[in-house]
């Protein structure tokens, strides 16, 4: 059978545990790393069902073996996806994410400027007092925003039927 590398990452995610736990099972002995911080899913998930009890019951037998075999075909999928380059690592989408983030931020900061001269006159209140005051409510509300924290990001579950 040929052998499927995939990172700590992958590997967690294939068997619905923490990046941390297949390290420690590395650690044990569970898990044969390929080289560092990489592993051959089918010898993995196969420990890992050894590990947990496959017993010998034919219905578990046979659950078991298909959750190897969607299991690899995951991990097929995913290897895919990054060599197509649909797929892309954490550090990537953080990248992404921070620069977008940037570009929200400083559009943020340059509406008073753009918009205060237009408000002022409409109002009919000095540019420069609206200037101020919507510098210092704009920086409160990124102030409040910065101090909040997304949400944990984990995978979607699948049911079984």
């Amino acid at each position: 059978m040929a052998e499927l590398i995939v990172s700590v990452d992958t590997l967690a995610e294939m068997l619905s545990v923490t990046p941390r736990r297949v390290q420690q099972l590395a650690k044990e002995g569970i898990f044969p790393r390929a080289s560092q911080g990489r592993y051959d899913a089918v010898t993995c998930v196969s420990a890992y069902i050894r590990r947990i009890g496959g017993g010998t019951d034919p219905v578990s037998a046979k659950r078991l073996r298909e959750d190897l075999m969607a299991a690899k075909l995951e991990a097929q999928r995913l290897e895919n996806e990054a060599t197509k380059g649909t797929l892309i690592g954490k550090a990537g989408a953080e990248r992404i994410m921070f620069t977008w983030a940037r570009g929200l931020r400083d559009a943020i900061l340059n509406f008073p400027v753009r918009t205060s001269a237009q408000i002022g006159a409409e109002l009919g209140v000095p540019a420069v007092k609206v200037n101020a005051v919507l510098e210092r409510k704009l920086k409160l509300l990124l102030t409040d925003l910065a101090d909040r924290h997304p949400p944990e990001i984990s995978p979607p579950s699948k049911e079984r039927a």
